[in-house]
């Protein structure tokens, strides 16, 4: 997945650093910025979402924790600087604490509650990552040969409601009819896993009178 990072810095707080191989974290010195798309439809349920970097070397020994926080505010890699660079949402920050760091090890962030928020409507800018620590730390960047990082989400998209009913309304001629329906999910797609049909004559919506509970099937039908 492709996107987009830069780190700043307060020694040069007017200048840019958008095409460097890493990106760096240092407490109140150095401060990186990245952006992945949210793979995830509009309206999906997110069931994991990880923001993974790989460490450049192993910088210090000792155990800090780095931090992952939403951006507030669209930023331009080739423009953000530590003058201009926007705030972030405190809110359910992504913490990741660490020790000694291999080169090439995984550091992976949880960011579900982040990549949720996007995929329920909340406006995405990616992420800012900050250290507590005066040690730098290093992380290979979307300029780097290798090692770059990436957002892996695993998402379901919960059914759409079903259209086009059949029966949908009335007597039948028929004690069983056979039960049909249009069938779209969120994301576009018409592959069905299951079906399962409930008839409520009182329309009450306590108890149905027939329910046929889940059932195989790749059609929307129910015989």
């Amino acid at each position: 997945m492709s996107g987009v990072d830069a780190w700043v810095g307060s020694a040069k707080p007017a200048a840019e650093h958008p095409k460097t191989a890493y990106l760096r974290m240092r407490a109140g010195v150095y401060e990186t910025f990245i952006y992945l798309r949210n793979p995830a439809p509009a309206g999906s349920t997110i069931v994991s979402a990880t923001l993974r970097l790989y460490s450049k070397d192993r910088g210090t020994t000792a155990s800090r924790t780095l931090t992952a926080y939403r951006v507030a505010a669209a930023w331009k890699a080739r423009q953000i600087n530590w003058n201009n660079k926007p705030s972030s949402i405190s809110a359910s920050p992504a913490d990741r604490i660490v020790g000694t760091l291999a080169h090439g090890q995984a550091v992976d962030f949880d960011v579900t509650v982040h990549v949720q928020s996007a995929a329920s409507g909340a406006a995405h800018f990616g992420w800012r990552i900050v250290s507590p620590h005066a040690s730098t730390d290093r992380f290979y960047s979307f300029n780097a040969g290798k090692y770059k990082p990436r957002l892996i989400v695993v998402w379901s998209d919960a059914p759409d409601t079903p259209t086009s009913l059949s029966p949908s309304s009335g007597a039948v001629s028929v004690a069983k009819p056979v039960v049909s329906c249009d069938y779209t999910d969120v994301s576009g797609s018409t592959t069905l896993a299951a079906i399962q049909v409930q008839s409520d004559e009182a329309e009450d919506s306590v108890t149905p009178d027939f329910d046929s509970g889940s059932v195989a099937t790749t059609v929307p039908e129910l015989n």
